[in-house]
């Protein structure tokens, strides 16, 4: 197969760079995978190589939307990524107490455990488990957050952490392209929809970034 190719070639030319044997579901997901897998190499010698890539970027922009981030940037361009969404409650019953908050989160947790990416804003509370279970275990995650990213903006030790391993994409919206929110309902959809737009991104999505 062509993938697995790709994958024998990286481990022979740069054995220190992780890949894994994946599964083929959705049209696009082939040329998605062998895009990333070949520049495998050039991520990891960047991680080498300019540290500060991994840290802080002021402004960059998806679909329209600008944000600013801290942390692991090259997560956007990994090609398989999960939305974490669940709302507070399901058939009227807390979300965290039904079977349907454990099968989901088997599941998310078996992609996550094979290299995937989460992403989510973490704000209903199985949201909010789903995200610490990843910072706790060092998956790979990217946290949607409301608060702004600036010059000196650092995270808590636990994100922080999660950010210098790799694993870990903070992006905060600008203020300036996001509405006034009337209720927390609003401001939860609307940072679920900007995560969608996250998830969808691949080899070939604008994504302009400045540093500065």
């Amino acid at each position: 197969m062509v993938l697995d190719y790709e994958i024998a070639k990286i481990h022979h030319y740069y054995p220190e760079v992780d890949v894994w044997q994946v599964s083929l579901m959705r049209d696009g997901q082939l040329e998605n995978w062998k895009h990333y897998l070949r520049d495998n190499p050039r991520r990891f010698m960047m991680r080498r190589e300019y540290p500060s890539l991994f840290q802080r970027a002021l402004c960059i922009t998806i679909d329209g939307v600008r944000y600013s981030t801290f942390g692991n940037m090259l997560l956007l361009r990994q090609p398989e990524k999960h939305q974490v969404f669940f709302h507070r409650k399901t058939d009227g019953i807390p979300t965290e107490e039904t079977e349907y908050w454990n099968t989901e989160r088997k599941r998310l947790l078996s992609a996550a455990n094979s290299g995937d990416v989460l992403v989510t804003p973490g704000i209903s509370e199985c949201e909010k488990r789903m995200k610490n279970i990843a910072l706790e275990q060092r998956l790979r995650l990217i946290h949607v957050q409301v608060e702004p990213i600036g010059q000196y903006w650092k995270p808590e030790r636990k994100r922080f952490e999660a950010c210098a391993a790799g694993t870990l994409l903070v992006l905060a919206p600008w203020t300036d392209d996001m509405t006034a929110f009337k209720s927390d309902y609003e401001r939860f959809h609307y940072l679920n929809r900007l995560m969608e737009t996250i998830c969808a991104i691949g080899h070939e999505t604008s994504v302009s970034v400045a540093f500065k």
